[in-house]
C-alpha cells in the first residue's frame, strides 16, 4: 500500500473489500444469465427456464440497485433474455 495517512490506508482496505464483493455479485448474475442460456439450448421444461428467468430478473434487477450495473444495461440484458426465451417457445 502506498498510502501516507492513516484514514487513507482504511479507504484502500475498503475499496479492496467492496470490489470483491461487487466482482462476486456481477458473477453471479452472469452464471444465471448463462443458466438461462443453457437451458434454451436444452429445450429444457418451460417450467425450469421460468423460475431461472425469474431468479435472473431479480439478480439483475439487485445489480441495478446496488449501482453494479446501470439502469439501462440491466433493462437490456433482461430484455434480451425475456425475447431469448419467447423465441424458443413459439
Amino acid at each position: 500500500m502506498m498510502a501516507n495517512s492513516k484514514g487513507s490506508k482504511k479507504r484502500i482496505l475498503t475499496s479492496i473489500r467492496n470490489n470483491e464483493r461487487n466482482t462476486s455479485y456481477k458473477s453471479s448474475v452472469r452464471t444465471a444469465v448463462k443458466k438461462v442460456h443453457s437451458l434454451v439450448a436444452a429445450k429444457a421444461v418451460a417450467t425450469d427456464i421460468a423460475d431461472a428467468l425469474k431468479q435472473a430478473q431479480s439478480l439483475i434487477d439487485r445489480a441495478v440497485c446496488k449501482d453494479l450495473y446501470k439502469k439501462n444495461k440491466g433493462a437490456r440484458d433482461f430484455s434480451r433474455l425475456v425475447s431469448l426465451v419467447t423465441k424458443a417457445q413459439a
